[in-house]
């Protein structure tokens, strides 16, 4: 009964450490794609980060749709390159900022490969 006690304790641990270690790294690279892609007199303020999940609901043809949009993104440079393959599941994470200079609320979702290697689309709230 100990031992049980001790392996369950141990993997709940295991499972909490990789999941903040998955998280950091989403946020690692949002961040990274945030600052190489947007306009370079954009300063944000006030960033916070959802917590990093999967979705199944995202599929190439959703894919495609938010690649289109993302020229329409406030913000953001036009004709952002997003060079990562598609790996299902998506994992997910929401980013929600202000800018220096104004007020408003903006929030965007990135959708990475589920091996964490790259952002592969991105939709704007």
């Amino acid at each position: 009964m100990r031992i049980m006690r001790y392996f369950v304790i141990t993997a709940f641990l295991a499972v909490m450490i990789c999941s903040c270690t998955n998280t950091n790294k989403a946020q690692r690279l949002v961040n990274k794609f945030m600052k190489d892609n947007m306009e370079d007199t954009v300063r944000l303020t006030n960033v916070t980060f959802s917590k990093l999940d999967s979705t199944t609901r995202v599929n190439d043809s959703t894919l495609k749709a938010m690649l289109a949009e993302t020229n329409q993104i406030p913000l953001y440079k036009k004709n952002i390159t997003f060079n990562q393959k598609a790996t299902y599941p998506l994992m997910f994470i929401s980013v929600t900022y202000n800018t220096q200079n104004d007020s408003t609320v903006r929030q965007q979702t990135f959708y990475i490969d589920k091996e964490l290697q790259g952002i592969v689309a991105m939709k704007n709230y």
